[in-house]
């Protein structure tokens, strides 16, 4: 019983660790300049997007114009399309979305802050791996909401939050992650932003 009590006092929040205490308005981790990068990268060399299509999908990118560029380059290499300033600009004024995103101005931005795509992957896998802890803020922050709400059967809630956590930690099984050591970015400086990402 000792022993249970010190693992139970273990996770007691405090109000140096309550989470909900420790966060407040802290901005969900992403890197802008990676999202730019991977971008950048596939607008100057529409193949390197097949290095990434099978683990980046569109929500792993934080920033919502990202989102929609990265999905119409997904629309552009389903129709055999490829990839670059021109088809991109055209296919986003089809859908209306071209303002969203800044117009073919940013468009360009992002093609010009990337002068090679070779370094696509190691781009890819810091969008990926911010985009793993956001999934795990968000499970923890279920788990907490979940915790208060004293009309949740407690093994219900056990069964469902090992159920999520194992989806994440699933989403560390590619080959990429596991076998290969990414190298460091880009230093920040050596992405001056035009834009606030």
């Amino acid at each position: 019983m000792k022993k249970l009590k010190s693992e139970i006092s273990k996770y007691k929040p405090t109000a140096k660790t309550d989470p909900m205490e420790m966060l407040g308005n802290t901005i969900p981790p992403h890197s802008g300049n990676a999202e730019v990068a991977v971008l950048g990268s596939i607008i100057n060399s529409s193949s390197s997007l097949l290095k990434i299509i099978d683990f980046i999908k569109p929500e792993v990118f934080y920033n919502k114009d990202h989102i929609i560029i990265y999905r119409t380059m997904l629309e552009l290499h389903r129709q055999n399309i490829d990839i670059e300033l021109i088809t991109l600009t055209e296919e986003m004024q089809k859908d209306q979305t071209l303002n969203k995103v800044g117009g073919s101005y940013y468009l360009s931005v992002l093609s010009a802050k990337i002068p090679t795509s070779a370094n696509i992957m190691n781009y890819a896998m810091y969008v990926y791996e911010r985009y793993i802890k956001r999934c795990l803020i968000a499970y923890a922050g279920k788990l907490i909401i979940d915790s208060y709400d004293t009309k949740i059967d407690v093994l219900d809630q056990l069964i469902n939050a090992e159920i999520d956590l194992n989806g994440i930690i699933n989403l560390r099984n590619i080959d990429y992650m596991q076998n290969h050591e990414v190298e460091s970015i880009t230093a920040d400086k050596d992405f001056k932003e035009e834009y606030d990402f």
